[in-house]
């Protein structure tokens, strides 16, 4: 197991890091940071080390994307880095099961399950978000759903809403196991309700940058969530299995190596074949960040 620890590169080209505070989750640590090229990284988890850690992954897969973007589809393929060269890997061949497994469900061809509550209460999902929201100035509820695939992996759903089930937010988790899968999603949902900061100082006038993207998808989640997020329950049995090892499961697909710096952490492309290009027709997608 090949480990790179040598991460002082990557901090470098940090601008003016800081540590958001959610008034929606307040107690998950959240870390930002623009590079040197202007993309913003950010890493979310439940204690600051886990977010810095994921803050320089972000970065060096923005490090890495400079110098191939052509060839990189963020709508289809899977991106990730690690310092252990194998979880680069892994985590790549994931983010792009997760990419086909969403696409296909929001076009339709896949069925959401929610998630029923006591199997969260048992998995630590509820505390998990419980605890990231103690403290929270603006109530959000989130609910969690289970993807029907065909794919050797679980792809959860997390939506958050307001008290009046408006100005809805969607993330997403994958993983061989539903637990760790739901987590992904729980903590994605809630760095991505960062977006609403901006969309209610626009609202109130209070902020002139272009939000129309951002409102442009939570309008487009509302009117898809009677489709999309039925009551069908998901069956816990379901929710239980544990998949193999990718390796040996996934579909075709290729691994590329994007490392820009042998000095710094392992990135890692993966491209599952017969994916749509989105360059070449931009398909529907529900992803907020791109």
């Amino acid at each position: 197991m090949q480990i790179i620890t040598s991460d002082m590169n990557l901090k470098t080209v940090w601008r003016s890091p800081i540590w958001p505070d959610s008034i929606y989750a307040p107690s998950l640590a959240i870390l930002q940071s623009q590079t040197l090229s202007g993309r913003t990284a950010s890493g979310a988890d439940a204690t600051r080390d886990i977010a810095f850690e994921k803050c320089l992954s972000e970065t060096a897969e923005i490090l890495a994307l400079e110098d191939v973007l052509p060839e990189f589809d963020p709508i289809t393929d899977g991106l990730a880095a690690h310092p252990d060269v194998t979880l680069a890997q892994h985590n790549a061949m994931l983010e792009a099961l997760q990419r086909k497994a969403v696409l296909s469900w929001w076009r339709g061809n896949g069925l959401a399950k929610k998630i029923p509550a006591n199997w969260l209460d048992d998995h630590q999902i509820t505390s998990f978000v419980k605890k990231a929201r103690t403290g929270a100035t603006a109530f959000r509820d989130t609910q969690f759903w289970h993807l029907t695939s065909p794919l050797p992996c679980h792809c959860v759903v997390a939506c958050s809403a307001n008290r009046m089930g408006q100005d809805m937010i969607l993330g997403f988790g994958t993983a061989t196991q539903a637990q760790a899968a739901a987590r992904l999603a729980a903590t994605e949902v809630m760095l991505m309700e960062l977006n609403l900061y901006t969309v209610m100082a626009a609202r109130g006038g209070r902020d002139t940058s272009d939000q129309d993207r951002i409102e442009a998808k939570i309008r487009e989640y509302a009117a898809r969530r009677g489709a999309l997020l039925p009551s069908i329950p998901a069956d816990p049995a379901d929710l239980n299995t544990s998949h193999g090892a990718l390796s040996s499961t996934m579909p075709p697909h290729t691994l590329t190596d994007l490392t820009a710096d042998p000095a710094s952490r392992p990135v890692w492309l993966c491209k599952i074949d017969g994916m749509p290009s989105s360059k070449v027709a931009p398909p529907d997608h529900p992803f907020m960040a791109q």
